[in-house]
Parts: structure tokens; C-alpha cells; sequence
């Protein structure tokens, strides 16, 4: 019920405010009970309405011209692409600086790590991310600032830029106070101490990153050794990778060996483990590596439509053949074996590299050591006889074409490469991949760099 209330206004020379007051008395009166309808409210809701969101995609560059003509009452509400891990719980309120950050790296930076061609899921990828990353607020300051740093450098900034310097010294501090209380040896410690390493490796200051690759193996060593973070794998396979990553560039062993392949993989049986290039005079562990490869590229090559791997398996199987390649023969230990041993050496080697060092032709690494290994291999006079050799020859060039072509210095393997083709009578790049079935091989992975290679013959 309306409340009766009684206003006095002087009527006598009134006002704009009075006379307005006395408009709105007497139609709150003659309006009493009834529910409103505003004209200009009335075409506002006629309008479809769009939450606009930062991150908002285009709909119109995805859909057919007739969609909205359908749809153009519905309320748009577009998926903030790149901001879905705020349903994550983090220990640090995010500004929108560091979300941009942080979006842009878990969106762009670690699909190019994780690629998801290669069967592996990105979501997972970018979870394991801000598992290991965002442990406490100290380790999410140093992440979002070595976060920045690999945009920067994956985008075409400089690394040594002000911005980059800034972040870096900040990091280097944080970490140093880490390093001085009882957080030294924490498992956030640790993942802060391999992304500066990183970030120098982007920076190519190679001795800054041979101080934190020694302070790295001396904090392992004093947690009690590798088998000490069997109950942080994503932190395990970090160091694993890393030192990997070392070996290759030092050419010396692996200090951290991890051959943990998981039972998924060994119990693929693929057709070509009985091929004829296993059967000859091949040193044991160098077979098992090589199925294990084989097995690999099946398993991926099979699953088009749906993830072969999880993260944690996609990553384990990767260090455990790395690590064994290096077990095997360092790349600076003196040659030994045979050179079809050797010629499949390297060809792992490299195919192995090509799965998570080669990011869109942008690399931290350049391993001057492994490009030198695959021209002495191809240089042996032993593999261009009879013609055994022939299609081994052919995966090497091409797997390691792949690789060392992205180097400006990589064209020698051209040569040798279309001498090899117009000897084999190959036209196209079918032909090429007829000879290559019985070799470790990712189509989504590498057809489409084969064929660039096999257009430039």
C-alpha cells in the first residue's frame, strides 16, 4: 500500500528543481501500482546482448553468413580463451599484467612444448605447468617473471631488454633468499633453479647457466639423489630433461638416468619391430631403443583423433630413450660399434630432439656437437656400398635434415641428400615415405617439414 505522505510546494514563481519535484509527486500518484514500460528500455531489450570478455574470439570469422540471421536474439557469451586456469586454486592474487602473462604463455608458449600433434593433451600440460610453477608466492613471483622472459623470446623480444634484466635480477634475488632458509632444498627451489637456467640458456650466457646446471646438481645430490622425487614426477622429468638438454650440449654422459618406460609402451607390439634392419649384427641395447622408437611413432601415429599420451607418460618415454641414446655412446666418447650402429644412433638422436627441442624452428639450444656427429656418420664410405644401407641413409638425412636445416649453416646435408634420391629413382615425397615405414617417424610431426625438405632438391 502506498504511503500517504503530504509535500508543500510553493507554487508562486516555482522553479526548474520545484517544478520538476511537482511532476514527480503526481505521477507517483497517478502511477501507483502499476508496473512500468520505458520505450528506451523496451529496444534495449530487443537487442541481442554480448558480455564482453578481454580475451573475446570473433564468432563472425568462424561461422556462415546466415548464423546470426538464426541467432540474433541469443545472449553471446564467448569462452575467455587462455583465463580458463583461474579455476585453479593459486597462492597469489593475479593482476592483469601477470594474467596476460601467464595466458599467453599456457596458451601459445607451452602447446609449442607439448604440441598437441604429438598426442598429447594441452590442458594437462598447462595443469602440470601451474602445479609445478605456482607452489607458494615467492616461486609464482619467479614464475610469472621467467614466464614473461620465454614470451618474450618465443615472440621476438629481447631477452636482455630492460623489462627482461629487471625480472631476471628479481628472480636471481628471491631465489637467493630461498636459497638461505629452510626453503633451499624445497621442491619449488629446485623448479626456480631449472628455469633460470632456461632463461640464460635465452640469453645465451652459457657460463650463467653452467653456475645454476652445478648449483642444480648439487641440490639433487643433497636431497638424497633422483629417487628422492619419485613423488614429484613432473619435478623428476624437469631435471631429467635438463640434464639431457646439458649432455647434448657438453657432449658428456647424462649425470641423472632415468629408464623408467612405462608398461603402455612396452606392450605396443608393432608390425615393424620384426623388420629386416633389427635382425642384423645390432648391439642389444641399441635394438631395444630403436623398437622402443618405433613403438613410440606407432602409438601416436595411430591415436588421430584423441591424446596417445598423458603428459606424464608422453614425458617419460621421452627421457627414458634419451637417456639410454646417451648410455649408449655420449656424443664425445670415442666412436665405437659399427656404422650402421652409429648411423642409427644419430638418427635417433636426432628424431628424439625433433619431439621437444624443435619449437617451430625457435631454439634455446643450438647442439653444434650433434650436428658434427650426423656429417662424420654420413661421411663413412662403409654405408654407400651395396646399397644395404640405402634406406637408413635416407631416414638419417631426412630426420636429420629436419633438425639441422633450421641452422644457417645446415645446407650441406642438401647435396648428399638429392645424390641419394636420384639414386633411388624417388620422383616425389611418397616415395619417400614408402622407405621410410620401417623407421621411427611422427606424421603430423615430420611430413610437412620432409616435404619442404624434398621441394628444396
Amino acid at each position: 500500500m502506498m504511503e500517504n505522505r503530504y509535500c508543500f510546494v510553493d507554487g508562486f514563481g516555482p522553479s526548474r528543481a520545484t517544478k520538476k519535484a511537482i511532476r514527480s509527486h503526481a505521477m507517483k500518484g497517478k502511477n501507483a501500482g502499476k508496473t512500468l514500460h520505458r520505450p528506451s528500455k523496451l529496444k534495449q531489450l530487443a537487442k541481442p546482448r554480448h558480455l564482453v570478455y578481454p580475451a573475446q574470439t570473433n564468432l563472425a570469422q568462424h561461422s556462415n553468413p546466415g548464423y546470426f540471421s538464426v541467432c540474433e536474439n541469443l545472449i553471446t557469451i564467448p569462452r575467455p580463451h587462455g583465463n580458463v586456469f583461474l579455476a585453479c586454486s593459486l597462492p597469489v592474487v593475479l593482476t592483469a599484467p601477470s594474467l596476460r602473462i601467464i595466458s599467453q604463455f599456457l596458451t601459445s608458449v607451452a602447446e609449442k612444448m607439448y604440441p598437441p600433434r604429438l598426442g598429447v593433451s594441452p590442458d594437462e600440460a598447462r595443469y602440470m605447468w601451474l602445479q609445478l610453477m605456482f607452489t607458494d608466492e615467492a616461486a609464482s613471483r619467479c614464475s610469472i617473471a621467467l614466464m614473461d622472459a620465454c614470451n618474450g623470446f618465443f615472440f621476438g623480444d629481447n631477452p636482455d631488454s630492460p623489462r627482461g634484466l629487471y625480472f631476471l635480477s628479481e628472480v636471481l634475488c628471491l631465489v637467493n633468499e630461498r636459497l638461505r632458509g629452510k626453503e633451499a632444498l624445497s621442491d619449488s627451489t629446485l623448479s626456480l633453479v631449472i628455469s633460470l637456467i632456461l632463461q640464460e640458456e635465452m640469453r645465451h650466457d652459457q657460463a650463467g647457466a653452467e653456475i645454476h646446471y652445478a648449483g642444480l646438481t648439487k641440490m639433487v645430490q643433497l636431497r638424497g639423489g633422483l629417487n628422492e622425487f619419485n613423488s614429484n614426477l613432473p619435478l623428476l622429468l624437469k631435471i631429467c630433461k635438463m640434464d639431457i638438454c646439458h649432455a647434448l650440449q657438453n657432449g658428456g654422459p647424462v649425470l641423472f638416468f632415468w629408464d623408467c618406460l612405462p608398461s603402455s609402451q612396452t606392450d605396443v607390439h608393432h608390425v615393424l619391430s620384426s623388420s629386416s634392419y633389427l635382425d642384423g649384427d645390432m648391439a642389444p641395447d641399441l635394438r631395444r631403443i630403436l623398437v622402443d622408437a618405433l613403438n613410440f611413432s606407432a602409438q601416436v601415429n595411430q591415436c588421430l583423433n584423441f591424446p596417445a599420451y598423458d603428459v606424464i607418460t608422453f614425458q617419460e618415454t621421452l627421457v627414458s630413450i634419451c637417456c639410454r641414446l646417451n648410455q649408449f655412446q655420449p656424443l664425445k666418447a670415442l666412436r665405437c660399434g659399427t656404422p650402421m650402429e652409429s648411423a642409427y644412433h644419430i638418427g635417433l638422436t636426432t628424431f628424439m630432439m625433433t619431439l621437444f627441442m624443435q619449437w617451430d624452428g625457435r631454439r634455446i639450444w643450438h647442439y653444434p656437437l650433434v650436428s658434427r656427429h650426423l656429417r662424420e656418420v654420413l661421411e663413412y664410405e662403409e654405408m654407400y656400398g651395396c646399397g644395404e644401407y640405402d634406406n637408413l641413409l635416407l631416414w638419417v638425412m631426412f630426420i636429420g635434415g629436419i633438425w639441422v636445416l633450421a641452422d644457417p649453416d645446415g645446407f650441406w646435408l642438401l647435396p648428399k641428400l638429392r645424390t641419394l634420391v636420384r639414386k633411388l629413382g624417388i620422383k616425389d615425397f611418397e616415395g619417400v615415405l614408402k622407405r621410410l615405414r620401417s623407421f621411427p617417424w611422427i606424421n603430423e610431426m615430420h611430413d610437412e617439414a620432409g616435404r619442404f625438405i624434398m621441394d628444396m632438391l
